[in-house]
């Protein structure tokens, strides 16, 4: 179910079944449709059943629109959200696959940490302080030009910068260390610490940017992001930037 303060009911059921088709394309989740059932807290015991009850609110805030999604746990009727501020209905539209894996993320992420004994019993870890891709699946920031990183499990994630630009990575723990490495096409928006200019002659030559963190706990990395930047002399050349990602 999708709650709207929209009048367009046309927009309104697009808006349901694409956030059903997305919700559908996650791994390792199956979902029920109970569009057409009136739901509120007290009668949450008829969905014992489930795990969660996920569904996204839309507001509009005067300026644009607020998109709020809930997620509640059947068993404890925990609530989890997040809001996101947007422009335009539109944009509400065109970022829902992201949003939705960002926020199912960040899910996954609380309950790994709020339950670390269950977890350490059924993940295989993969580093000698008992952290691997899994207990570092998440949300990240911290790092200049960029908006969030997202990690997910499986050894795969994507990095959004804040000029709109978007990148899929590949991770993997070798040796303590933390590697994630570009595997999307080249693109001059990934590389803002030199000109746009410069970005857009050298970016479809480019080797892939990549970031090694020295993993000391599951919140906080620290290490070198290897790309172009400009030197003294504001000539692009590959260099090690040091960087830090926090956990959100």
């Amino acid at each position: 179910m999708a709650v709207s303060d929209s009048s367009d009911s046309a927009t309104i059921d697009l808006t349901q079944d694409l956030y059903f088709q997305k919700l559908s394309l996650l791994p390792n989740v199956s979902v029920f449709d109970f569009r057409n059932e009136k739901f509120d807290l007290t009668n949450i015991s008829d969905y014992s059943n489930l795990d969660y009850i996920f569904f996204p609110e839309i507001q509009e805030n005067g300026l644009g629109w607020n998109c709020t999604f809930h997620a509640i746990d059947v068993n404890t009727k925990a609530t989890f959200n997040s809001t996101i501020e947007y422009d335009s209905y539109y944009m509400i539209l065109m970022d829902a696959k992201k949003e939705i894996t960002v926020f199912f993320d960040s899910l996954s992420s609380k309950i790994n940490n709020d339950n670390p004994t269950e977890n350490q019993s059924t993940n295989q870890l993969s580093s000698i302080n008992n952290i691997s891709i899994e207990t570092l699946s998440g949300t990240w920031e911290g790092e200049d030009f960029i908006d969030k990183i997202v990690i997910l499990r499986g050894g795969r994630g994507f990095v959004i910068y804040e000029n709109g630009a978007s990148m899929n990575i590949s991770l993997k723990i070798e040796n303590n260390n933390l590697i994630a490495t570009q595997i999307s096409k080249s693109n001059a928006s990934y590389f803002p610490e030199i000109s746009r200019e410069k970005a857009l002659e050298l970016a479809p030559s480019a080797e892939p940017i990549k970031w090694t963190f020295n993993i000391k706990n599951s919140t906080e990395l620290e290490g070198t992001k290897h790309t172009l930047a400009e030197t003294d002399d504001q000539t692009p050349n590959y260099t090690n930037i040091s960087v830090k990602w926090k956990k959100l």
